[in-house]
């Protein structure tokens, strides 16, 4: 027992010592717990998933709904205006296929009775033709008895039945001219006859087909109403307590909160604020441009921003009315806003006069205006594919005319291209060719001037050879003479001296040697003439 004891106490004294381990202990940021026995504790939380189960529930759920409802009787609606504008526009077409079988039928009818007009203008030129010979013989009478005022007076009454005449026998010839045709005419007019009746039958089931087209567009624009209001008061229910205390804003619930209009507080009754913020459809159904507006305005609320991503993604039509709804821009929508209005009136006009036919037991009555109206629809959209064919066309020839022109461009260009490389070849080859002969005329020019200098080297070297060869041959024979000249007397001094030989001078007693032997100097040229002239006078003397 004492053995067991001290186990009990230092399994105590354990607990203990790892009670205050377990503590927490921190170091920095890292931090220990040690725990012994028990369950662990449990994960971390994780990242909260929205999604549609745990955003669209309650009011939300509502919002959900009703602001898919609206989208699509939004596209509704866009559909059923186009089927009215092509319905009107057939009835248009078919109205103006009556009028014009009206005017034929009524065009025949005149012609029909040419055979009756003919005679009846027969008749009334006979009884000018009488009135003209009873005036004649008045006047002869009137002359015969000189009574001036008399003639005077059967000259008018003739002229005056003379052209009553002429206007019956014109008429008298149409309705011959027309007689003529009454078989054709007859036809003519039978034919429109027949067809009349099937063209108002058709006219009458095309009023229908623009009935039913008004009530399609009259229960969408129902259906969008009721959307919005339903919109609207999953707005409220969400956040109807923010906005009794004034406090929310417009992106958050939808609404804008003007205390001014509550004398700077909101009232405490709560049906009446709800009454204020919240419409019913017969308000939406009479203000079809107020519903455009309302439908922009709160597309940047963020509740509703957040249903419309679920919408994508939840909605097996959704595509549709997401590429409807970018295809559609916010000016055209306000455009058919406009008219829903004219078009609910003329709506309930054509509802009342069907409930009082089928009181009445009759078929309903197309109103001229109604004709008028569906006339002017066609007329527009002929007008509208006639201007677009000349467009088309206008579009064709313009590209036609533009295509030419490029061609035409190109061509000019690829000529002139053409004629500039021509020019330019032409050029190259008159430069190449100038060079040519500005080369063979300058290696020309070098030749001659080679061939002049050679010449003209070599008549030099054949006149020095020549000259040269003078000179030894007279220095040969001015050596011989001196010889001779030596043993001779002083007399020959001058020849001696002249030929070159030495010759003794008294005065300075020295020997002198004239070197006559080798004169470069032709006497035959022109140039040495004087001095040969002046050497010849110098031997003279």
């Amino acid at each position: 027992m004492r053995r067991l004891s001290t186990i009990k106490n230092a399994a105590a004294v354990t607990a203990a010592a790892m009670g205050l381990w377990g503590s927490a202990a921190l170091a920095g940021d890292l931090s220990f717990q040690l725990r012994i026995g028990g369950a662990p504790p449990p994960p971390p939380p994780g990242p909260v998933v929205v999604t549609y189960e745990t955003y669209c529930v309650g009011y939300r759920a509502n919002l959900y709904d009703a602001d898919w409802r609206l989208r699509v009787a939004l596209r509704e609606q866009w559909r059923a205006q186009d089927d009215l504008g092509a319905a009107r526009q057939h009835e248009g077409e078919v109205a103006l296929v009556v009028d014009d079988q009206e005017a034929l039928v009524e065009k025949y009818s005149k012609q029909g009775a040419a055979e009756e007009a003919a005679a009846a203008a027969r008749a009334r030129l006979d009884a000018y033709e009488k009135r003209i010979a009873s005036a004649r013989a008045d006047r002869d009478a009137a002359r015969t008895l000189n009574d001036t005022a008399g003639v005077a007076d059967a000259e008018e009454r003739i002229r005056t039945n003379e052209t009553g005449a002429a206007r019956a026998a014109e008429e008298l010839r149409v309705a011959r001219e027309d007689a003529d045709h009454a078989g054709e005419v007859r036809a003519r007019l039978e034919a429109a006859q027949v067809e009349l009746p099937r063209r108002r039958a058709e006219l009458a089931a095309a009023h229908d087909d623009v009935f039913a087209a008004q009530t399609r567009l009259d229960r969408a624009n129902m259906d969008v109403a009721i959307a919005i209001h339903d919109r609207d008061e999953a707005l409220w229910m969400l956040h109807r307590d923010e906005i009794m205390r004034g406090r929310c804003a417009f992106d958050a619930c939808g609404f804008y909160i003007d205390l001014g209009y509550w004398g700077g507080r909101m009232p405490r009754d709560r049906e009446v604020v709800h009454a204020y913020y919240v419409h019913p459809a017969d308000y939406w159904v009479e203000r079809p441009v107020e519903v455009q507006t309302r439908i922009v305005e709160v597309e940047r609320v963020r509740e509703v921003s957040k249903v419309r991503e679920f919408q994508a993604k939840r909605e097996p039509r959704a595509t549709e009315v997401i590429a409807f709804e970018r295809s559609v821009p916010v000016e055209r929508r306000r455009e058919r806003a406009e008219s829903l209005k004219v078009e609910r009136e003329r709506f309930a006009a054509e509802r009342t006069e069907r409930a009082a036919a089928a009181a009445e037991h009759r078929a309903p009555r197309i109103t001229e205006a109604e004709r008028i109206e569906a006339r002017a629809v066609a007329t527009k959209a002929r007008g509208d594919a006639r201007s677009e064919r000349i467009e088309a066309r206008g579009q064709a020839e313009s590209e036609q005319i533009k295509a030419r022109g490029d061609a035409k461009a190109e061509e000019t260009a690829a000529r002139a291209d053409a004629r500039a490389e021509e020019t330019k070849a032409r050029a190259d080859a008159k430069a190449e060719e100038t060079e040519a002969r500005g080369n063979a005329r300058a290696e020309e020019t070098k030749a001659r001037a080679d061939a002049k200098a050679e010449e003209s080297k070599a008549q030099a070297d054949a006149r020095s050879e020549k000259a040269e060869a003078k000179a030894d041959s007279k220095s040969a024979s001015s050596s011989r003479s001196g010889s001779t000249s030596s043993r001779g007397s002083s007399n020959d001094y001058g020849n001696s001296s002249r030929d070159g030989q030495s010759s003794y001078n008294s005065r300075s007693g020295k020997t002198t040697t004239s070197a006559n032997a080798k004169d470069p100097k032709d006497p035959k040229d022109p140039k040495n003439k004087k001095d040969n002239t002046s050497a010849s006078n110098d031997y003279s003397h």
